[in-house]
């Protein structure tokens, strides 16, 4: 039997939007922000299942500087034994971040979410997807860069055009980006950790109610701002999983996943001592709509909190649009926990084209 090492594979350590791999290969990822410090992490992450039902909880800091993404970031530790021709492996310390922003902000986003168990068949109930049902976030933060909008703004006045798009559309005008983050969910989801990045476009409505436009206007002179109304939501879940591991060059595929890890087999005996490990992190990105409302309180746009609660309209007609299939690899030494960056930042292969899947609503389910 041979020992094979606790190995790190990463993007980056910590996780960096900037430096991480182009969810969509032919449009690229922007880097241009700040590789320190660019993603906090989890204060906590929960989650639950009831027969049918599952959800989670998470909340987490975040400090984003600059311009970066479309991309997403992941790490993960490997290890375990090899045997003849097979590996056994154990993963550990995986997460995974994915979006882009822009600007200068330092945010504790909070969310919840709820899915639903659709069986493929009525014979088989044990196999079949997971499908979103809603999910709700609040997100307190601090943005720098809208100090200075939101200077601007006053310097301009409240009839400029920059005011007005501020009083209907808020989120606009600041800091802007849309990320979502996970962490020890390769074993929990079957091999696959998926992030949720939603690009929300609140719609602002209190300027048309005129007894609490009056009291916005009033509040607006002491700098706080208030705001509520329907959301639009634009949602990519990016599901990653790892689909061959290599050793010395030596392939290792069909991954078999049990309760801390994975085991796969190949063509070749493993290595007596593998001094390379590299994996196959396979990406697919996702689209979704969604339609929610939200609300929003803010002073001098540097200090903000909102809420938000959305239904994925998609989800919930059983509609899945998959935006394509990508395969990335990551390196290190065998027994290394370090790593400086991925060391290729852009997806070598497109594997599929996007397609759209049509499953019957959940409801039809029970409408036999």
């Amino acid at each position: 039997m041979v020992d094979i090492n606790r190995t790190e594979l990463a993007t980056s350590d910590p996780l960096d939007l900037c430096k991480g791999f182009a969810l969509f290969p032919s449009i690229g990822a922007v880097r241009a922000g700040i590789s320190s410090g660019s993603h906090g992490g989890t204060i906590l992450h929960k989650s639950a299942h009831i027969l049918v039902l599952r959800g989670n909880f998470s909340f987490a800091y975040e400090v984003l500087l600059g311009v970066c993404g479309p991309s997403y970031a992941v790490k993960f530790d490997l290890e375990g034994s090899g045997e003849g021709k097979q590996i056994d492996m154990k993963v550990s310390n995986d997460e995974m971040w994915a979006g882009f922003f822009v600007g200068f902000t330092i945010q504790f986003p909070m969310s919840a979410a709820v899915q639903y168990w659709k069986p493929g068949h009525w014979y088989s109930p044990w196999k079949g997807h997971w499908h979103d049902i809603g999910s709700f976030s609040i997100n307190p933060r601090i943005d720098l860069l809208g100090v200075i909008l939101f200077a601007i703004i006053k310097i301009l006045g409240p009839d400029s055009a920059l005011a007005q798009i501020n009083n209907f559309l808020p989120g606009l005008i600041g800091s802007w980006g849309f990320t979502g983050y996970n962490s020890t969910n390769f074993v929990a989801g079957d091999g696959t950790m998926t992030a949720e990045p939603v690009m929300n476009i609140p719609i602002n409505i209190i300027p048309l109610i005129p007894a609490i436009g009056e009291v916005d206007d009033s509040l607006n002179a002491i700098g706080l701002k208030i705001a509520s109304g329907p959301n639009l939501g634009i949602g990519i879940p990016v599901h990653t999983s790892l689909t061959k591991v290599d050793l010395d060059g030596h392939a290792y595929e069909g991954l078999s996943w049990n309760s801390s890890g994975f085991t796969a087999s190949g063509d070749d005996d493993v290595p007596a001592n593998p001094s390379t490990m590299s994996v196959r992190v396979t990406h697919n990105p996702d689209l979704t709509f969604l339609l929610g409302w939200f609300a929003s309180a803010s002073l001098f746009k540097l200090f903000r909190i909102s809420a938000t609660f959305n239904i994925d309209v998609l989800g919930i007609l059983g509609i899945t649009i998959s935006l394509g299939t990508y395969n990335n690899t990551l390196s290190n030494t065998v027994g290394s926990l370090a790593v400086d960056s991925c060391n290729t930042c852009g997806a070598q292969q497109a594997a599929s084209p996007v397609r759209v899947i049509f499953e019957e609503p959940a409801l039809a389910d029970g409408a036999v």
